[in-house]
């Protein structure tokens, strides 16, 4: 249990080999925390910061509708009648879900650049993970197994007693994240369960991902944790990566080692330091950058690829990728590293008018899904940033 002010930055928690319950150790810790003290103040003082935060936002917003970068062309595909929460490619279909129930299959026309070939009627479609030909969508109480080499023929359910929010496959297992905190192990040949991870996480496990320079499973979600798991899946390392929920997660990965980036509804995308930790088990927050408006969605635009600078012929690494916002915007960011570390804003789009949930690379640019009910394809095959 935490400190009821772990959120203001009290690192207190309850000791497991205490006698007393979690309940009475927070109720002795609380009446000397100084944070109790500073509670009125704190409270004053991060309102006062929301205010700010808004301010600012809403300037950056108005800026925006004028900025040249939203003259890029940019196609709108406007079917579904509620927001558009995953989105994902397979060759050349574009594949929407969305909390109308429906997922639609898009294809290219030589008058438009997506039209709808096939809608299917699955529930809310959550999350959408490709391996090869075989898509995996996740929804209120399955996982459904696509095989798109066969015309989008579904080939098998796996079955769940909650809603499910978060899928990663790695060889022949299937992991999937629910919204009571529950991580499922699934085999792909047999389609059968051979694991529960139970209380991976508490509520909605958002991301599940896999380090490919030590293989170990790495997961968040709304309780703004960080976790990582072993081969047998125990969990061997966490960390509080944000104060609110981590909404999204994924690797950078560098010749030199590995970067963690995650967005949080904090405003904040952090990248952590992640490439001692496989002999190590350090985690450290190397950049930050706060966007002040929640982060929704991020997807990694380029790799990361070195580039020489003629004025010194050093060299840096850069990586691209775009962040989708709870207030419509998309950032498009530089992730530039030297001798230091940078996120350097390159474009502010305004392209909805809701929370950006969805993002995906497409072509020299992105496609995205909105709260607002629609999809933006903005290919810019013009103008690359």
């Amino acid at each position: 249990m935490e400190c009821v002010h772990a959120g203001s930055g009290c690192t207190w928690r309850s000791d497991s080999s205490i006698l007393k319950s979690p309940a009475e150790q927070l109720t002795s810790h609380v009446s000397v925390c100084p944070y109790e003290a500073l509670s009125g103040y704190i409270a004053e003082k991060n309102a006062e910061i929301a205010e700010l935060r808004t301010a600012v936002a809403k300037l950056e917003a108005t800026l925006a509708l004028n900025s040249p970068e939203n003259l890029m062309p940019c196609h709108t595909l406007s079917s579904h009648t509620a927001c558009v929460v995953s989105l994902a490619m397979y060759n050349t279909l574009l594949l929407s879900g969305s909390m109308d129930g429906t997922l639609k299959v898009w294809t290219t026309s030589p008058s438009a650049p997506f039209v709808i070939s096939q809608e299917l009627q699955l529930g809310p479609t959550f999350q959408m993970k490709l391996v090869g030909s075989r898509m995996h969508t996740a929804h209120e109480n399955s996982v459904k197994v696509w095989d798109f080499s066969l015309a989008s023929q579904l080939i098998a359910t796996l079955p769940h007693n909650v809603c499910v929010k978060a899928l990663y496959v790695l060889d022949n297992l299937l992991f999937s994240g629910t919204v009571n905190g529950d991580i499922l192990v699934w085999n792909l040949t047999t389609f059968q369960p051979i694991r529960t991870i139970a209380g991976a996480h508490k509520g909605d496990i958002r991301e599940i991902t896999v380090s490919k320079r030590t293989g170990m499973l790495w997961t968040t979600g709304d309780d703004g944790y960080v976790r990582v798991w072993n081969s047998v899946f125990e969990c061997v390392k966490e960390f509080r990566a944000h104060k609110g929920p981590i909404r999204v997660m994924t690797f950078v990965n560098l010749d030199s080692g590995e970067l963690l980036m995650t967005g949080s509804d904090d405003t904040y995308i952090r990248l952590w330091d992640v490439t001692n930790f496989s002999n190590r088990g350090i985690v450290a927050c190397m950049h930050q950058v706060c966007c002040f408006t929640g982060v929704a969605a991020l997807t990694i635009l380029q790799n990361a690829t070195k580039v020489t600078l003629t004025s010194s012929s050093s060299t840096k690494t850069v990586c691209e990728f775009v962040s989708g916002h709870t207030d419509g915007t998309i950032r498009w960011w530089s992730l530039e590293i030297a001798r230091n570390v940078q996120m350097v804003k390159k474009h502010l789009l305004t392209l909805h008018t809701d929370a950006v949930r969805a993002l995906i690379p497409y072509g020299t640019g992105f496609i995205s899904g909105s709260y607002d009910n629609t999809i933006k394809v903005c290919p810019f095959p013009q103008k690359k940033p």
